[in-house]
């Protein structure tokens, strides 16, 4: 290590070595660095597999999230079936309390945007984690990763909570955030945050475990590469977050998060099982519920390819107009119940919320935060990003605690219809405003918002 770092320090000047972010002035520098820097590689192909265990470890997060998210479904009904709590079927605002309180992730988000700056390269977030962590060949698939671990431990929950007791169901679901805690100190530190602080050989070192390097030297041309993309950014003043090009991409960005959480996945999942049974369908709420989050998990795989193919901007569209569709339909359903109408669509509940929830993650889910990644600046993207990930946290929060309320403000048909009205306004926002980004450089993004 004491020859890299000694090749590091005197070979290069000290201009190539600062940790500063002002660009580097001679292109001519820059060859001449990549050129060292192979002169030292020993024709090193990175493994795969040191990337996919850290990814694996970071999964186990989005998993318990997923856990998080799905107990209520299952929970709730077991509860008022039990009788553990005296009163609680009576009190819903107690359920909605239940339901809402993981979602204050909010104040978590606080002392995050408080120090920005730090979470250029210190992000807290796994796809950020993985996407700063791997290689550009498996990137994609890795930040995938996170959605297809959340859908995952959704489906657990919802199976597992229609076998056992909510008690012992809330005991199995803490036992995953005690092994993410314990994995958490086996990865290795993000090399752009180190060399963003100028930790030169903590840097390789992290390079090295990722990469399964044996020798200091096959990482020399990794470590000049991100070094090189570390010098090119300037750090962004408060000036330079409120100038147009920062705030056009951010309220677009803070637009399609109102479209995604008012369009209400997560009032229809966390009530999927009570919603089922009120409907009266012939299908066991339970069986219901596991084979909406089974969809969730399918579609999701899915979604990694079609957002290639159809681009972003077509991939929301088509999801908004298929949540728009089968919410028109599932209030429908609900209208003519409540209205005593004899029908014989029983199998309409179970079929609108599958076209809703395979349409929600078509493109809704997944493709809108891939958008926020890359319409957000760079040099911004600590701030805003935070600042976006606590107001997701907010209406989320906002809308299970109130899903509820909003039922018997609007009735079930009513509160189904305004959320179908709010996906068909995403649809039309998307049609009007949304840049396509597939196949763009970040920087020829951030130059159309700079017109």
């Amino acid at each position: 290590m004491e020859r890299v770092y000694n090749f590091l320090t005197h070979r290069i000047s000290p201009k190539i070595l600062r940790t500063g972010y002002e660009p580097l002035e001679e292109d001519n520098v820059n060859s001449s660095i990549m050129s060292m820097a192979a002169s030292v590689n020993q024709e090193f192909v990175a493994k795969k597999t040191p990337q996919y265990l850290v990814s694996f470890i970071v999964s186990i997060g989005a998993f318990s999230h997923g856990t998080s998210i799905g107990w209520s479904a299952p929970a709730l009904p077991n509860m008022e079936k039990q009788g553990d709590f005296p009163g609680f079927k009576s009190d819903s605002n107690m359920a909605t309390w239940l339901d809402g309180m993981f979602l204050l992730r909010l104040l978590h988000w606080l002392p995050v945007t408080a120090h920005w700056k730090e979470m250029d390269y210190a992000c807290a977030r796994s796809p950020f984690f993985n996407r700063l962590a791997a290689q550009a060949k498996i990137r994609g698939t890795l930040c995938n990763a996170i959605g297809l671990a959340i859908g995952l431990g959704i489906l657990f929950t919802y199976i597992l909570g229609s076998i056992i007791s909510w008690s012992h169901l809330s005991l199995v679901n803490a036992f995953f955030p005690g092994i993410f805690t314990v994995g958490v100190f086996f990865i290795p530190e993000s090399p752009y945050y180190l060399l963003a602080n100028g930790r030169i050989e903590e840097t390789l070192e992290s390079l090295k475990s990722l990469r399964g390097a044996t020798e200091e030297e096959q990482i020399i041309p990794e470590y000049f590469s991100k070094k090189i993309s570390v010098q090119h950014r300037k750090e962004a003043t408060w000036s330079d977050t409120l100038a147009a090009y920062v705030l056009k991409p951010f309220g677009i960005c803070m637009m399609l998060i109102i479209f995604q959480q008012f369009g209400g996945i997560k009032g229809v999942l966390f009530y999927s099982v009570e919603m089922f049974s009120y409907a009266g369908t012939d299908v066991n709420a339970n069986i219901a519920a596991i084979t909406l989050a089974g969809a969730q998990v399918i579609v999701l795989l899915a979604s990694t390819q079609t957002v290639e193919i159809w681009g972003r901007r077509i991939s929301i569209m088509v999801s908004e107009l298929g949540m728009t569709i089968s919410l028109v339909a599932l209030g429908t359903f609900f209208y003519l119940k409540e209205h005593n109408e004899d029908i014989r669509l029983e199998w309409l509940p179970l079929t609108s919320l599958l076209f809703y929830v395979l349409s929600y993650n078509l493109g809704v889910g997944p493709v809108t935060w891939t958008l926020v990644s890359e319409l957000l600046p760079s040099n911004s993207k600590g701030l805003t990003s935070s600042i976006i990930a606590a107001f997701s946290h907010g209406l989320a929060f906002l809308i299970t605690k109130f899903f509820i309320d909003m039922q018997k403000l609007f009735t079930s048909y009513g509160c189904y219809w305004f959320f179908a009205a709010m996906s068909f306004a995403g649809f039309v926002f998307c049609l009007v405003v949304i840049p396509e980004t597939k196949g763009k450089k970040l920087q020829d993004i951030q130059a159309f918002f700079r017109k």
